[in-house]
């Protein structure tokens, strides 16, 4: 059974709230400002840190929030 394209968007729009939630909380504990989540941000702590893959998810988290909302 095929999704109709109105579940496909509710869908995408609670994807989009999740990230925003997600991404909001994880910049407010590592102290990042969401703004500098771009192409090219430099992870500000040794990949040996424990902090280094909550940087590197909150990465990924935005770059699937910029596709999501293309």
């Amino acid at each position: 059974m095929a999704l109709t394209e109105q579940q496909k968007e509710q869908s995408k729009q609670k994807a989009i709230a999740f990230l925003e939630k997600n991404i909001f909380t994880l910049s407010l504990l590592l102290g990042v400002d969401i703004d500098e989540l771009v192409d090219g941000y430099q992870i500000p702590v040794p990949e040996s840190d424990s902090q280094y893959r909550s940087y590197v998810a909150l990465l990924k988290m935005a770059e699937n929030l910029r596709k999501l909302e293309e």
